[in-house]
């Protein structure tokens, strides 16, 4: 398996578990009413660019760059 295939599904296990993260923090601040809530990251966002990027690689690997 090349690098950007074994890459995708790496990426979106991280982007997963940094969303959960997000979303258990985000309930710790609302919980515990601090003044300086934190601010949500886009993890969702990133983590779909990360992978749209690496199919796009992968495709373009697999079709032009590989071995002949």
């Amino acid at each position: 398996m090349c690098m950007f295939c074994a890459g995708i599904p790496a990426v979106m296990a991280i982007g997963t578990k940094v969303n959960h993260l997000e979303n258990v923090n985000q309930r710790k601040s609302h919980l515990d009413e601090t003044e300086n809530a934190r601010r949500k990251l886009p993890v969702k966002s990133l983590t779909l660019l990360a992978v749209l990027g690496l199919i796009l690689a992968s495709v373009t690997y697999h079709t032009q760059l590989g071995p002949q």
